[in-house]
């Protein structure tokens, strides 16, 4: 199964196989109102959550996002470190941002901090092997 997105000039591409385990968000996210863009995708991660793979891999490759966005991001990556912790899976959180970006990269680097008790990769997208 998986849920999915297309990218819009406000809205990521969203693509969560949940028969990989894998969830990638891209692009740019300034919805008008993002508890209800992100709404179906925090039930999907919701409901995954009950039963996911034994590893979970969550990739951000943003290039901007809002406040409110900020806020849903946090709110993700609780759910994941929740299960992590739980020990239902093993989670894996991927920051990608482009070489030149130092905002997307401290972005990155800050919400690391936030969640240090889960892996969390911080790269440029030239750092990252994609095999």
């Amino acid at each position: 199964m998986s849920f999915q997105i297309n990218a819009t000039e406000k809205t990521p591409e969203i693509d969560f196989s949940t028969a990989d385990g894998v969830l990638r968000l891209k692009g740019i996210s300034i919805p008008e109102d993002s508890k209800e863009f992100y709404r179906g995708l925090y039930l999907e991660v919701e409901d995954y959550l009950k039963t996911p793979k034994d590893k979970s891999i969550v990739e951000f490759h943003l290039e901007y996002f809002n406040t409110s966005t900020t806020l849903f991001l946090r709110d993700l990556m609780k759910k994941f470190r929740e299960a992590h912790h739980a020990g239902t899976t093993v989670v894996q959180i991927l920051w990608i941002y482009e070489e030149d970006d130092l905002d997307m990269e401290d972005a990155g680097l800050e919400f690391k901090d936030l969640f240090d008790d889960v892996p969390f990769d911080v790269k440029s997208v030239h750092e990252f092997d994609f095999r």
